[in-house]
This record gives structure tokens, sequence and C-alpha cells, in this order.
């Protein structure tokens, strides 16, 4: 009776990290290739989401709210910030002193929400609209099975009882893909290339 011998845990690593430096770039490629995809489905869903809910209305309203409330804090400003007498300067609220060109600024008053809350809270909405769509897409069905090739590779290695069959069997898993396992193998296909 022979007994089986299994791949050590340094063997398991070491195949781990070749399926991780094969496939790795792949996926990052694709995953390049689907932030361009998902940028311009963002935006597509950015604008008809804002319409569809109403959501620009609301914020050209704050937006427009916001404006007026700048003029106003700056009418206030000259209007209180132009005290001659000594004994009334003295009484003037810190915000209509000198540095009052600071305090009605939008990014300043810090009150409430601003119409950018509102377009980064609508963009988030839409990226999440524009992910569903784009894992639908050529792009997003490339890379899904890109790591599903990298995910199947790693089980085989952890399933895989006897070393000399995993060579075997990751070659068949990974030529879905076109990557070679055996690189001696490669090397021998690139020469009749060159010969």
């Amino acid at each position: 009776m022979t007994k089986t011998q299994y791949p050590t845990k340094y063997q398991i690593t070491k195949l781990e990290q070749r399926v991780d430096e094969e496939l790795d770039p792949i996926i990052n490629l694709a995953e390049l290739e689907l932030k361009s995809v998902l940028a311009e489905q963002t935006e597509i869903a950015m604008s008809y989401l804002a319409k569809k809910i109403k959501a620009d209305k609301v914020i050209d309203n704050l937006q427009k709210a916001v404006e007026n409330l700048e003029i106003a804090q700056r009418q206030a400003v000259t209007f209180f910030g132009k005290v001659k007498d000594n004994k009334l300067k003295e009484k003037l609220s810190h915000k209509f002193k000198k540095d009052r060109d600071n305090y009605y600024r939008s990014d300043n008053y810090g009150r409430g929400i601003t119409p950018e809350d509102c377009r980064d809270q609508l963009r988030e909405f839409a990226e999440t609209i524009a992910q569903q769509k784009v894992e639908n897409k050529p792009e997003g069905k490339k890379l899904k099975e890109l790591k599903l090739y990298k995910k199947a590779s790693k089980h085989k290695i952890w399933e895989c009882g006897v070393p000399e069959q995993l060579q075997s069997q990751l070659e068949q898993i990974l030529s879905g893909i076109n990557i070679i396992w055996d690189k001696s193998k490669q090397l021998r296909l690139e020469n009749k290339k060159y010969n």
C-alpha cells in the first residue's frame, strides 16, 4: 500500500502566490477597464436619477437659498460692520469684525445641508445603480469570470491530494483564459514561433 503524499503548507502557499502572479495583472487590467465604464454609467444614472426623483429641483432651490443667505450675510456685515462709535465697536460681535469676509462663505457657515451634500448623496445612489448595470455589461462579466478562475484555481490547490495531479488540473482550469501553467511548455511554444 502506497502512502499518499499531500502538498505541504509551503507548497500550497507558493502555488497560491503563483496563481496571484498569473491572474492579478489580468484582473487589475479588467478592473481599470471597468472603472471607465462605471464612471460613464454613474454620470448617466446621476442625471437620470436627479430628474426622476426631482432632486435637481431640490438642489437648485438649495443652491439659490445658499446664495441668498450669503448675500444677506454680506449685507448684514456691511451694515453692522461700519460702526464708527468706539463704545459700539467694543460691543460688536466677532462675526462683524475684520475676519468677517470668511464668515459668510458657504464652506464656513457650517449649518445644514449644502447643495454639494445633495450632489454627493445623489452620486452615491447613482454609483450603486451604475454598478448593477455594469456587472451585466461585457466588461463586468469578464471581470467576474476572471475572479472565478482565480477562485477555482485556489480551491483546486487546497482540494487536490496528489501534487502530481495538481499541475494538470491547474493547466486545465487556466487554459480557459489562455494561461499556460507549465512554463516549460510555454517556452517550447514560444521557441516554435521564432523558429
